[in-house]
């Protein structure tokens, strides 16, 4: 790297604050930002961009280990439909929510890491065949959290007009780590609020006042 390089460990939500881009546009953990000649880490690894040509305005160059950290997971990247997973690489006793693509949902509703091993060793992003397929969670019930994510902004709009519900057009709820509100698809009552958290990291509870979107089953095949 240039030696002009600052090599600033910049913790937490570095990308939003010196960007302005989206969780999808940058890469997570250590990545050098060209424009700005700057090393920078997204400690929290939820960050799923691409590495690319660090010499663009928007240009991020990946710094990598050539084998996993002792203890360190490997996510699968051959599963059909499968996006990715938030983070990517799990440290052991780390977990991540697996991401699949529009109209698909994960046959599992988070992967860990235990010494090494990934628990479960694989999984599937089946299809959706019909309605059925999603549910409202309103608390009533333990645990009040989806079973099955609905991870994508498309699919949240999605059950939404399947379930029947007044607001059927998700829009991001620029929400990241709230103690408050729900992970993913929600409808926020009191407003008629159809909202999508894009990084899953949230971890407040479904409830009356916020009422999850979730997938009812995993779908066949």
């Amino acid at each position: 790297l240039d030696e002009t390089a600052v090599a600033s460990a910049n913790e937490g939500d570095w990308d939003r604050e010196r960007r302005g881009q989206g969780l999808g546009d940058a890469p997570p953990y250590c990545s050098y930002e060209g424009w700005s000649e700057t090393l920078l880490f997204d400690a929290t690894g939820i960050y799923y961009g691409e590495c690319s040509d660090s010499g663009g305005s928007n240009g991020a160059l990946c710094l990598c280990r050539v084998s996993p950290a002792p203890g360190e997971c490997r996510v699968p990247t051959d599963i059909a439909n499968f996006l990715g997973c938030s983070p990517g690489h799990l440290p052991s006793g780390g977990s991540c929510t697996p991401r699949c693509a529009s109209g698909t949902f994960p046959s599992v509703a988070s992967l860990s890491c235990i010494g090494g091993v990934l628990d479960p060793p694989t999984f599937t992003c089946g299809s959706a065949a019909s309605t059925s397929d999603y549910s409202l969670n309103m608390g009533e019930t333990w645990p009040q959290v989806c079973g099955y994510h609905i991870t994508s902004l498309a699919d949240c709009s999605a059950a939404a007009a399947a379930l029947g519900l007044p607001e059927t057009a998700a829009v991001e709820d620029g929400l990241s780590d709230s103690d408050t509100e729900p992970p993913f698809c929600y409808r926020r009552a009191a407003t008629n609020e159809l909202l999508f958290n894009i990084d899953g990291s949230n971890r407040g509870d479904c409830s009356e006042d916020t009422v999850c979107l979730c997938g009812a089953s995993v779908p066949s095949g």
